[in-house]
Order: structure tokens, then sequence, then C-alpha cells
């Protein structure tokens, strides 16, 4: 990236999302000299056009590159970038670069002139040019003091004024802001906070942006440890540090029921010549007091440290489990020199989890000495132990009468607590299983389930020995179907979930397998559970326990669930999952392993193995085919069903004998009474309702035949010929006529590599029937009997089909009645038709029974001169249009009753 004054800011990453918050803002794209252009583009398909400047023409690779501008005309989004070279005209593919970038033109602001944890000698080190008092000076990014920008100035919660004789800027973007000429501060860490405001009307104004810095004043050389943190484990995790450690009624004292603390801090005015130590100190079982410390000798050589151990006992520290699991204090990459800005250095340090004192006090000593002397901090931590601590759920609250209270949106809650020295932990009748992965024996784990709508009162009892602690839980199950919430239930043949959101209907007697073709025999299970949710569009259910900012597939997650081009979300998305079971390990036990086949449930789309990771072999499916019922936008008229599809996200084997990975056009039954839409359910994941919002150009322009290929081309039934244009014109093959009878009848495929024609290849590996059609609907179309081969066992799928070879097919498909009296069937088709006589006979009755059922019609003959009878003829060898197909296709889609009449 190219900063505003010019200098090279950081690389785009190629596996992580980038944030673009300036503009316009600039990319710099550095290409060796065999590259004679670029083009960069935004978008899935390359929908918006980037033109970058001309390729510095002098010098090599890396001195050789374009620049790429962002402009501010393009709309905040997450775009996936796609740089390509070119050699003369050629693009070379091989050296294409992908990146995502998340544009947000959020306005805010950035100060210039001092940096976060900065130290000064005294105020007067808060520099501008040509201003003799303390300054600061900053930038807004993405709006202008023109906008009727504001800017307010707080230094640890006090509000400075601008100055009379110092006006805030009216126009521009970069500011200046003068303390007043006593303004002084005294030595220690100090806050400054400043807000940017939009002024509305009168005096309002709204906040839009507050940027927080903190920096230090040391006048004296004295060094000081300083800037001290507690961590515990679930804390250090996040990143975010809790309220684990409250402080006590003396500076530098605490109290917790955490078993372990990490200590982070910072060293001021010590030079690498410094020394740092840590002294833990505590009372053995016996109540003797024990003392071990460690020494940095100098910090400018971390290997210089002696580890001092009285009476033989080491510095305890957690040695199973912990975020850095090795048996001694420091981290030797935790204690590193940080230089700011003005050359003042100072150290940051952080210690290894801590073993406290089980009850009672933990007294850790920090130490740094220089030239002028040796400074003591001192943190007491005291130890008061609970007789149990609830992990998970982590947002529970006190309620009105004082108890305990988690307010979730589903109908179960995976409870995880920890009780030293706990032999077990009963709810009701149930135990609850150790966890263990967990550092320690104590923590124990239960699913509550079925719960109801409103207050569940959840009570448990932890037993030590024959003595007894009660706990109590309320949890609040709002039951509102939004973003987050969860629904798990067991298999039945009638599953509705979040008020009828979203149906299952299945068979009686369906269960759920294992997945695995290969498996002679296959795991199957009655008495799994399968796992509702609501997603947010990055496919999140849980959002607070996979976050942005710590999972990194989240973002990945973003980008494989964008809708496909020309389809936007018509109902929120949804997740569905009976889970999975990899394969049993050599170490594992069989009944162990099948007690977790057979009793399992779904599980959060990122929870374990990330939803687009996850082996398709190891996944459960239903033994049957069932229905699934989403209801969509209730806004959506009537009148747009034909737009309305339903998407599941899937792994499958695409016709080119491509393993892919994305959105699947499934179909759907539209209810425009009930705002529903029904689809065949054969596996699990996530499903959406999505609306077509976005045609072709030749399917726009048709005349008679536009809403008959928009509905077939919504719903997955018909496949564009050309990237940009249907094709209505062009005539329908064969093979895609059967691909299409397929998917209007959900038959269920059925294929294998034994083909039934030798020209239907079971793969397309050069992409040339463009997936108009495809070797597993032309072979179950001929294993259901459908089609038949020609001569030499051929089908010709690339042939185009006659119109009675189509009402072959859609008698067959249909399963019509045909006349078995070939005399009686010419018979009717010559009242009909004045070409009957031209029909083939194996094709009459077909023709007959279609042409009867309305699916297809004859052509009008042109009036002869005193005829003023219309006949019609039925044109048997005359080929069809994809626009003719697709009016059949309607007809036959409307007597099914899958579409509205």
């Amino acid at each position: 990236m190219v900063l505003p004054d010019g200098s090279l800011g950081p690389q785009l990453s190629d596996t992580a999302v980038n944030p673009i918050n300036d503009f316009p803002s600039k990319l710099r794209v550095y290409v060796n000299d065999n590259t004679s252009s670029i083009k960069a583009f935004l978008g899935d398909n390359r929908n918006i056009d980037l033109t970058p400047a001309a390729i510095t023409p002098t010098g090599t690779y890396p001195e050789r590159y374009a620049d790429v501008t962002i402009g501010s005309q393009i709309q905040d989004d997450t775009y996936k970038l796609e740089i390509v070279p070119y050699k003369g005209s050629a693009e070379y593919s091989q050296g294409i670069r992908m990146y995502t970038i998340q544009l947000n033109r959020v306005p805010y602001l950035v100060l210039t002139s001092l940096a976060n944890g900065q130290v000064l000698r005294n105020v007067s080190d808060l520099k501008c040019s040509g201003e003799s008092a303390p300054c600061l000076e900053g930038r807004l990014i993405n709006t202008t003091f023109a906008d009727q920008a504001d800017v307010e100035v707080w230094v640890d919660g006090v509000y400075h004024p601008w100055r009379t004789d110092k006006p805030q800027p009216t126009t521009g973007t970069s500011f200046k802001f003068v303390f007043d000429s006593n303004f002084d501060l005294e030595d220690g860490q100090h806050e400054l906070t400043l807000r940017l405001y939009f002024k509305t009307s009168g005096n309002d104004k709204r906040l839009v942006s507050e940027r927080t810095v903190i920096f230090y004043v040391f006048s004296q050389e004295t060094p000081s440890v300083d800037d001290i943190a507690l961590w515990s484990i679930s804390s250090a995790v996040t990143g975010n540090s809790g309220n684990e450690f409250q402080p006590g009624s003396l500076p530098d004292t605490y109290v917790t029921n955490e078993p372990y603390v990490r200590l982070t801090g910072s060293v001021f005015n010590a030079d690498g010549n410094s020394s740092l130590s840590i002294t833990v100190r505590t009372r053995d079982g016996n109540g003797q007091p024990r003392t071990a410390t460690d020494r940095f000798n100098r910090l400018s050589n971390l290997n210089d440290r002696d580890s001092i151990n009285t009476n033989g006992a080491a510095i305890e520290v957690q040695t199973s489990g912990a975020i850095i699991p090795r048996n001694i204090i420091w981290n030797d990459a935790d204690v590193d020199p940080v230089t700011p800005p003005n050359g003042d250095p100072y150290w940051r340090f952080g210690t290894y989890f801590i073993v406290l004192q089980p009850t009672g006090d933990t007294i850790i000593e920090l130490s740094v000495t220089n030239k002028t002397g040796t400074v003591t901090r001192t943190i007491t931590i005291t130890r008061e132990p609970v007789p149990y601590r609830i992990i998970e759920p982590g947002n529970i609250i006190k309620n009105a009468n004082g108890v305990d209270q988690v307010n979730i949106n589903s109908n179960f809650l995976r409870i995880k607590l920890e009780a030293e020295g706990a032999d077990r932990v009963e709810f009701g009748r149930n135990q609850a299983e150790r966890d263990l992965t967990a550092a320690n024996n104590y923590t124990f784990v239960y699913e509550v389930k079925n719960l109801k709508k409103g207050a569940n009162r959840i009570r448990f009892t932890v037993w030590r020995g024959s003595q007894r602690v009660n706990g109590e839980l309320i949890a609040y199950n709002i039951n509102t179907p939004t973003i987050g919430a969860t629904f798990k239930t067991e298999m039945d043949t009638r599953i509705t979930a979040f008020e009828g959101l979203v149906q299952l209907r299945f068979p009686r007697n369906t269960l759920l397998v294992r997945n695995d073709p290969d498996d002679p025999a296959p795991i199957i299970s009655a008495d799994r559970e399968i796992l509702f949710g609501i997603a947010d569009t990055d496919g999140r259910v849980d959002r607070v326990k996979h976050s942005i900012a710590t999972n990194p597939d989240v973002a990945l997650g973003s980008f494989w669930l964008q809708p496909p081009f020309r389809f936007r979300l018509a109902s929120p998305l949804i997740w569905i999952d009976a889970g999975s079971i990899r394969d049993k390990l050599p170490s594992e036990s069989e009944e162990s392993y099948m007690q977790e086949a057979l009793t399992g449930s779904g599980q959060d789309p990122y929870d374990d193995t990330v939803f687009f990771r996850r082996l398709e072999s190891d996944q459960f499916v239903p033994t049957q085919r069932g229905e699934l019922t989403i209801k969509f936008d209730p806004s959506i008229r009537a009148d747009a069903w034909r737009y309305l599809t339903v998407f599941v996200w899937d792994v499958y084997e695409d016709y080119r004998g491509i393993t892919t990975f994305g959105w699947r056009n499934l179909g759907g039954v539209v209810d425009t009474r009930n705002n529903t839409i029904t689809v065949p359910f054969d596996k699990f994941g996530y499903y959406a309702v999505m609306y077509m919002y976005n045609s072709f150009n030749d399917v726009i322009n048709h005349n008679w035949a536009r809403n008959a290929m928009d509905t077939l081309y919504s719903k997955g039934y018909m496949l564009n010929e050309l990237e940009d244009a249907f094709g209505p014109n062009s005539p329908i093959t064969r093979g895609e006529f059967a691909t299409l009878l397929v998917k209007i009848f959900d038959i269920p495929l059925q294929y294998d590599d034994n083909e039934s024609f030798t020209d239907v290849p079971r793969f397309d590996p050069t992409g040339s029937s463009r997936g108009l059609w495809d070797y597993k609907y032309i072979e179950t179309a001929a294993r259901v009997g459908i089609v038949r081969g020609t001569t030499f066992n051929r089908f010709n799928p690339t042939a185009s089909i006659t119109r009675q070879d189509a009402a072959v097919m859609i008698a067959r498909a249909a399963e019509l009645k045909l006349e078995s009296n070939e005399a009686r069937a010419l018979t009717s088709l010559q009242k009909q038709f004045t070409d009957a006589n031209l029909i083939d006979i194996y094709a009459r009755a077909a023709v007959d029974a279609v042409v009867k059922k309305g699916f297809i019609q004859g052509k009008a003959n042109t009036l002869q001169p005193g005829q003023t009878k219309q006949t019609f003829r039925f044109d048997p060898l005359e080929t069809f249009t994809r626009a003719e197909a697709a009016e059949v296709a309607m007809r036959v889609l409307a007597d099914l009753k899958k579409i509205p009449r």
C-alpha cells in the first residue's frame, strides 16, 4: 500500500482479509521485466475494472511497478482483488494474484505527533512545527472539517478547549491543537483521548470516532515497573483482561479465585545493562516459606540469567494446558525492548502462568536495577477458592433475585464448570463428564437439553466425598429466530425450528448414516441429534465464541458463502447439521468410539474442523430423502415466486470431474400464501432462500418465453449457454433435455462408473458441455427408462432433439398412459394434425399422450384462400429451441404442482 505521504505501508496478505480505510487508496504492484502491462479487477466475476497506472518503464524488478487506485466511488464491501499480468496481449494466468480486501469509509482521525506508549521527559516534548507551547498534530480520514467536523481533546479525563488565538480549522483534513502555555503533567502514565464529532443542528453534535493514546512522562532517571496487567488463562486466550483479579483495599493487592496468573508490564528508564528479576514467595504443604527467583542480569543478553531456588523449591508454573507449556517462569520472547519515536527505550515483559497458593497469599516481587539503584514492585494475590466456578457459559449475570442467570437463544445449554477436588458433579440423576482436554482433572461438562421458552432452573450438586455443595443456574431462553439462535432435537418424521422458519419432514423409519461409500457396513444411528442454527452472512452461528479477530477462518467462510452472482439472500442463512465421526484411532476402544458415533450431535460450523474443511465421508446423512421447507422474506410479492429458489452450500463433483465446493441450486416449490419454499433434502449443511435479481439481456428482450426462462434459470433447472447470455434461440440438445427432465421430476441420481452409453463420458474435462448436460443426469435418465440409446450403443448428447423424441422422453418421465393400439393412436393424431402421418410409429402414442396432456402444442398452418377453419401441424422432426423447451418445462412443472398455476 502507498500511504498518503507517499511512503510505502504494509503488504497485502493473500490469506487474510485486508482492511482499507483511507480513500482514495493506492496499491503498488511490483512486476518483473517480462510483464508489459497489468489489469486489476474487483469482484468474483471481475465486476469492477480498476485501470492501473502505466508500469514505470525504467529499471528492473523490484523497481518496476504500477499503481492501482481504489477510488471513493466504489461501494463499501468485501471484495476479491485480482491482479492479472500480461505479456503483450496475452494473459499470464500463472502469475495472477488474488487478495481479499474490505473497504470501509467510516470517518476517523489519526494522531501524527504522539505514538501510543511513547515516553516523554516533559510536556515540552509535545511539539508542532512553528509552536512553542505543547502541541498535537493529526489529520482526519474519510472526512474534512468542511463537513462540520469537530474535534475534542481530553487529557486524563479533563477537557481542553481550542484556544481562541489558535482556532480550530474549518477546511481540509489536517489539524494542530495547541495547549495553554501553563499546561503541565506529573510523572507517570497519562491518557489522551481525541473525539471526532459531526455537528448536527444548533449546539448538538454526534460522536463518530474516538482515539485514545496512552503515554508516559518520566522526568527522573530512576527505573520503574509500570503498566502491570494480570491475566487468567481465559483472558489470555481472548486477549481481554477481565475481572478475574479484583483489586484489594491496598495498592497492588488482588483477590481471585483463579488458580494461575500471568503478569505483563513495562520497565522504564532501563538500558541493556539493567537487570530484571522476579521473585515468587509462597508456602509449602507444611506452611514453611519457600522462595524462588529468576533474574536477567543484562536485558541486552537474555541468556545471561540466574535461577535461584531456595530450599530446593522451584517456582511452579502451569505445565499442562498452559498457553506456553514450559517449566520456567520467563518467556524469552516476551522480554523485548521497545523504542518510541522520541528515542527513549523501555522494555515490555511477560511471565509464564504461575501457580498460585491454593489458599492465602502469593507474593510476586518485580525488581529492576539500573545505574541509579533498584526499584521493586510487589504484587500480592490472595486466592479464595470457591466450591465451583462456571467456565461456560461465560456471560452469566446476577438476576433480580441474586441467582446466576444466562440469557440464551437455544433449547440446549452446554455447561462447563471447574470444582477443585471434586469427585463428581451431578445434574439431577445424570452425572457430568470430566473434560479430559482441560488443564486439570476437576473440569466437568454437561449439556442440558429440551429447554423451554423463558426461564429454566438448572440445579446441580458438587460432591467431595460425602460432602456436597448445591448450585443453581437460570437459563433464560428468549427463543427468538434471530442470528445466533440454535435448536437441537432428535431425528423425527417432522421437525420444526425457530417458530416455523425451518421445517424438516422425513419418511417413517428414517435414520442417520455415516456418508462413507467405501464402508460396507456404515454406522447407522437412531439417537444422534440434529442441530439447527441461524447464521450470520459469514456463516457464524456463535459470533461470540468465533470472533473475527481470533478466528482467521471467518474471513474465508465469509468469502465462500457470498451469494452467487445474480442472486441475493431472501431468508436467513440456515445451518443444519447432524455431526460427523472420523475413523477410529488404533488407540481408541471400540466402545468409546461407537458411543461417540451413535449418540453425538450436530456442531457449530466453526467448532473443531471448520465447515469447509470437513470430509464428506465423515458426515452423517439421512437414510431416506426428506423435505425441507423454509420461510422467505414476507415482503416479496406473490408474483415474484418465479425468482425464488433454495441454495445449499455443498461439496460435490461437477460435470468436469472436479471436486467443487460452493452454492448449489436446488430450485423449490413456492407456497405464495404461506411464504415458504420446499425442496428435497438429502444432506445437511447451509441452506438459504435466494432471489434472482438480475437476468440476461437475451432473456429480458425475448417477447414470449421470458418468464419461463427466468423461472427455469433461477431454480437451477436450466443453465446459461454463455457467461453473459442464456441462448434462447439455440436448439436444445438431447443431453440437456434429458438432464432437464431428471431435475424437473426430482428423480434421485443413479450412476456409477458403468456407463450406459459409449459417447457420454463419466467426466467432461474439456468443459465442452458447459454443464448444460451431465453424465450423472443422462445415466439416471437411462436407468429409470426415460431415454434409450441409438446405434452402436450411443446417445448423441450434443445432437439437437426433435419434437417427437422430446414427446417420447416426456411421456416416459411423466409415466403417461399410452394408447397401445397404433391405429387408434394414428387416428387420434390425424384429427389434430395435418402431418400426423409423418410422425414415426415409435413416437405416435407418446406424442398423442403428451399433446392431450397439454405439454406440447401444435403449430398453426397458414390459412389458404377461402379457408376459415384453423388447422395445425406437429412438425415431428423439427428441433426444439431452448426457449420452446422452457415453455414446455413450465407446463410440466405446473402439472406437477411445482409452480403456481
